[in-house]
């Protein structure tokens, strides 16, 4: 790639991780920590709030976000005409949901859902406030103001949280953490951002604008509603503590690959628009990427669904050891996403909505199918689905590509091949370490360091370490060798 390209995306990726790594690393500490504080039941009641507040935000955005990354010949009018609608969306479905609470309350029959639910969706106003300074700073591949807007955000609505929790506040310091955090990010956006609104509204180019988003805005609403059909069903189905060990299994796994699928798409969507006429070198970007990114995700997915039982008591205690079958499920759903993010990156650079948007429609069909095969027999069966629907879904995102920039299916799995293999015997001798240990700091512990060791060590010999990814980092240390990129 091109070399001002190539640094570019190289820094965005490191500033970009390293925000995630911060966001999700503290997140993860706070979590613990309001694990221990309150019950699965009270997360349950977040994690549905959780759920309606991210399917309002995907009509906020309506696809306007991406329009404005994607767009070559931006102009101010633009995003000004963007803002504007984004705002008058978002303060009418927040007027809807308010008045909706109850309905809601009486259909999961909690009543404390009611004024959870009007405060929480106050973060949906503040979003649209920040949306179109978060598309020009994507844009613009300036990653470090959203590592330092999580530090902020991040630590002082985690410490409200925690502080709520522990004088006895129950779930409202959940919702006030969720909303403290979204209000602080707006505000920093705005300060950080460089980015002004005018007083222009242009039909005529939000017309332009929505022809390439509103694909996207079908496919984020399909893929919002099957996200967190889950968490609705098992919320109705069963009961909120269910619900609650289901999402405590999908959050350590999640946690991770949090960090590099956001890093993913962060910062690979605007590198491809830039070069989306050269179809040769988006397959060499991807190849570079996916075996870099696998290499650090199959080993640890691995790692983590062979320790998640110990884990799971050493963090969470006892109480929440059913989780511990869902959390080996995600390990397996995780271990495959970026094949998601990457191959729809090249979709949505290549101006392809219309085929991200059949994908989507495909992909959320199997997935209902799936559900309404699989919900008699219980939780775990339907996380099975899951699993099963999602490699379906890596398949069918991959296939396109293969007719595009000639970097298919087949290509990707042979491409990151030698790190499943390598993570598959290693997981066989982890295996045995964590079986033969006793209490669960010596089976998190050994079997890590053991299963850590092994894996590097296997690399190193057969030459499957990345180089550039160890070279970028390395120049970023303040001890690194600037001249090794």
């Amino acid at each position: 790639m091109a070399e001002p390209l190539k640094s570019k995306m190289f820094s965005g990726m490191f500033w970009s991780g390293l925000g995630q790594v911060w966001n999700l690393g503290v997140g993860f500490v706070i979590s613990l920590i309001l694990a221990r504080l309150l019950t699965p039941e009270e997360f349950g009641v977040v994690a549905i709030i959780g759920v309606f507040i991210a399917i309002f935000s995907v009509f906020i955005d309506a696809g306007f976000g991406a329009s404005l990354i994607q767009k070559k010949d931006l102009h101010p009018e633009d995003c000004s005409s963007v803002f504007f609608l984004n705002l008058t969306i978002a303060i009418t479905l927040y007027i809807g949901l308010f008045f909706a609470a109850p309905l809601i309350a009486d259909f999961f029959h909690k009543s404390i859902l009611t004024p959870c639910i009007r405060v929480s969706a106050l973060a949906v106003i503040f979003g649209a406030l920040s949306a179109v300074q978060n598309a020009m700073i994507y844009r613009d591949l300036r990653m470090n103001v959203f590592f330092r807007m999580s530090v902020v955000s991040q630590s002082i609505s985690g410490a409200v949280g925690i502080t709520m929790a522990y004088r006895g506040f129950g779930v409202w310091a959940l919702v006030m953490q969720t909303l403290i955090k979204s209000v602080i990010s707006a505000a920093l956006l705005w300060i950080w951002g460089t980015w002004r609104p005018i007083l222009r509204i242009r039909f005529q180019r939000l017309k332009g604008l929505f022809q390439y988003g509103w694909k996207l805005l079908c496919s984020g609403v399909l893929d919002c509603f099957y996200n967190n059909m889950y968490p609705l069903l098992f919320g109705k189905l069963f009961d909120f503590s269910t619900l609650a060990y289901y999402n405590r299994g999908n959050h350590i796994p999640s946690l991770g690959m949090g960090i590099i699928n956001n890093t993913i798409s962060s910062v690979l969507f605007p590198s491809f628009s830039r070069i989306q006429n050269d179809p040769k070198q988006m397959a060499r970007v991807m190849k570079k990427v996916q075996s870099g990114i696998f290499f650090f995700v199959v080993p640890t997915m691995t790692l983590l669904c062979l320790i998640s039982e110990p884990l799971i008591v050493l963090l969470f205690k006892e109480k929440w050891l059913p989780a511990v079958p869902f959390m080996r499920l995600f390990c397996l759903f995780y271990m495959f996403w970026p094949f998601h993010t990457s191959n729809l990156c090249v979709l949505q650079a290549c101006g392809r909505s219309d085929v991200f948007l059949i994908l989507e429609i495909i992909k959320k069909v199997q997935a209902v199918v799936c559900v309404l095969l699989t919900y008699r027999y219980g939780p775990f069966a339907m996380a099975c689905g899951l699993v099963i629907t999602n490699f379906l879904s890596a398949v069918e995102n991959s296939w396109m590509n293969g007719k595009i920039i000639q970097f298919g299916f087949v290509k990707q799995i042979l491409n990151i091949s030698p790190c499943i293999a390598i993570s598959f015997f290693c997981s066989i001798a982890g295996w045995f370490v964590c079986e033969n240990c006793a209490g669960v700091w010596s089976k998190t512990i050994l079997t890590t360091l053991g299963f850590g060791v092994l894996y590097l060590g296997i690399s190193f010999v057969f030459k499957q370490i990345p180089r550039d990814i160890i070279q970028l980092v390395w120049t970023k240390l303040p001890f690194g060798k600037r001249d090794q990129v």
